[in-house]
């Protein structure tokens, strides 16, 4: 029998509220959930263990033109511009078709999105989406007592001198080479013409595991939460 899933389209939505919602479901819900959220004003979106001197430039630290984010799972930094693509399934360990293990869920929201793009060179390589050798997604995972949660960040299309407020990370994936941003990174948008193309598809794709009921943002109870605004 498949489990009931709740699919939520959150257009326009902060990437700061995305993650307070998501952090408190994390700790209050037991169902599963699926958000989408595109046009999400610029944000640098740290994960929980970052450092931000290591990883956005002097320049902008001394003057921020967007908000610095510290989110509650780990991963790296992403800039979040209005055209970037966020996905988030979030699953009860007793709901989910899937064991609650970092590559057992990436295999399948690999296997999900896979589905969605429908392009024989979209895959996952060492925890980035790809295509050929090149960056259109990342993602982070949390895991908690009775819930797990996987995140992605989609590039659909992304402005190269925003992407100047990041430094490059000492920790990166070996196929990245030290290659620059602009030379690492790749648009979505090229394959999959809209977010609707792609939010429908996937829509489609989850019901090979889930039974997928549309519905809307829930409310949610005021929780002490680790997701802040550092600048």
């Amino acid at each position: 029998m498949k489990h009931k899933l709740n699919f939520v389209r959150l257009p326009n939505l902060p990437i700061l509220d995305q993650l307070l919602l998501e952090e408190t479901l994390l700790q209050y819900t037991n169902d599963n959930w699926f958000f989408t959220n595109t046009g999400s004003p610029p944000a640098i979106v740290l994960g929980s263990t970052c450092n931000p001197n290591e990883l956005i430039s002097p320049h902008f630290l001394k003057n921020p033109t967007w908000p610095v984010i510290k989110r509650f799972s780990a991963g790296g930094c992403v800039l979040i511009e209005p055209e970037t693509w966020l996905v988030t399934l979030l699953c009860n360990k007793k709901k989910a078709p899937v064991n609650p293990f970092p590559e057992d869920v990436h295999t399948l929201m690999e296997k999900i999105l896979q589905n969605a793009v429908d392009h024989q060179k979209f895959k996952l390589k060492e925890n980035d989406y790809t295509i050929d050798d090149k960056k259109c997604g990342g993602n982070a995972q949390y895991f908690g007592k009775e819930n797990w949660l996987h995140h992605s960040s989609l590039i659909a299309k992304y402005t190269p001198n925003s992407m100047h407020c990041l430094m490059q990370p000492e920790k990166q994936p070996k196929y990245r080479k030290q290659r620059s941003h602009d030379a690492f990174l790749c648009s979505l948008q090229d394959i999959v013409p809209s977010f609707e193309e792609l939010i429908d598809n996937i829509k489609i794709a989850l019901q090979q595991w889930f039974d997928v009921r549309e519905t809307h943002m829930p409310k949610m109870p005021i929780r002490t939460l680790k997701t802040k605004k550092l600048l």
